[in-house]
């Protein structure tokens, strides 16, 4: 038997596809709800920090991925998205580290 979608999976589900197709705004609306009830769930906030940076919000963004990566710290996806933004922040060396962790969990080293 296949297990219900949660409202929060259905909604973290339409917020992924709302950022996906550019709708930063949109897929922020639904991601505050996902977290308000599962803070906890660590590609919700990468992508909320994905979000953020497309609309310029970085310090907001690099905030979002720390949290994500207190949840869920060998995440490659969401240390490159820092590195990234920390990138845009002017923050090379930061950013240079991020982009490293990136590529070493990644290649699984």
């Amino acid at each position: 038997m296949i297990e219900p979608i949660s409202d929060s999976e259905y909604l973290f589900r339409v917020a992924a596809e709302a950022a996906n197709e550019g709708e930063h705004k949109k897929a922020l609306d639904y991601l505050e709800q996902v977290l308000t009830t599962n803070p906890n769930h660590a590609k919700a906030w990468c992508i909320k920090g994905n979000c953020l940076d497309c609309l310029g919000q970085y310090e907001e963004a690099v905030r979002s991925y720390n949290t994500a990566l207190k949840l869920d710290p060998n995440n490659a996806d969401t240390w490159f998205d820092k590195g990234l933004t920390l990138k845009k922040l002017g923050r090379e060396k930061e950013s240079q580290s991020a982009e490293d962790i990136a590529v070493k969990l990644a290649l699984g080293e």
